[in-house]
């Protein structure tokens, strides 16, 4: 036979099992309250990434969110935005890296600029320059779509610490403009500055 409890045992265990379920609430309560935290800095995350702005060169500007584009100019697979023309724009060229230390293998690419799609394959990581010819007028908003068919995570191939799935280094997106009749062109404006 065991021992029996005396009335301060009784007191003390009842003490202790009250300190317990204190303890508990308060542990509860903190997980409660962090998962909150964490659930409005992933919002306020999400916010942030969305309004990334792509590195333009030319005479338009980005209108509202992006997607697939992170605040240091890398880009995921799927990257849409939209323009807004200042002057009409006869070409985009799309500039971008893929690093040494992503995976030697053959890219696909299509580009989307204002419903025109272009398909372009890329067979070596260096830089490349992507010359897309468009037709947009003046004053026009136009969607534009960057798909790449290949992602590289450099934690998971276990090369660093960068847990993104990132395709490449968007250096920039630059327009050209054709003159407006009666107007200096890009080169005569530029020296005349």
């Amino acid at each position: 036979m065991g021992d029996v409890l005396s009335a301060a045992d009784v007191t003390e265990l009842r003490t202790g099992y009250a300190r317990r379920d204190q303890q508990i609430e308060m542990y509860q309560k903190l997980e409660e309250r962090l998962g909150r935290e964490l659930e409005q800095t992933r919002g306020y995350l999400n916010e942030v990434l969305a309004a990334t702005k792509a590195p333009i060169v030319g005479f338009a500007r980005q209108l509202g969110n992006s997607s697939g584009l992170f605040h240091d100019d890398w880009a995921t697979g799927n990257v849409a935005l939209q323009l807004h023309t200042e002057r009409p724009v006869t070409g985009i060229v799309i500039k971008g890296l893929i690093p040494e230390n992503f995976p030697q293998i053959k890219r696909g690419f299509e580009i989307e600029i204002a419903g025109q799609v272009f398909r372009v394959s890329l067979d070596a990581n260096g830089g490349f320059d992507f010359w897309c010819p468009v037709e947009i007028a003046s004053d026009t908003t136009f969607a534009v779509r960057l798909r790449c068919d290949a992602e590289f995570n450099a934690r998971r191939a276990g090369q660093g610490g960068d847990e993104r799935d990132l395709a490449y280094h968007l250096n920039a997106m630059e327009l050209s403009h054709e003159a407006a009749p009666g107007a200096p062109g890009d080169d005569e404006r530029r020296s005349a500055r």
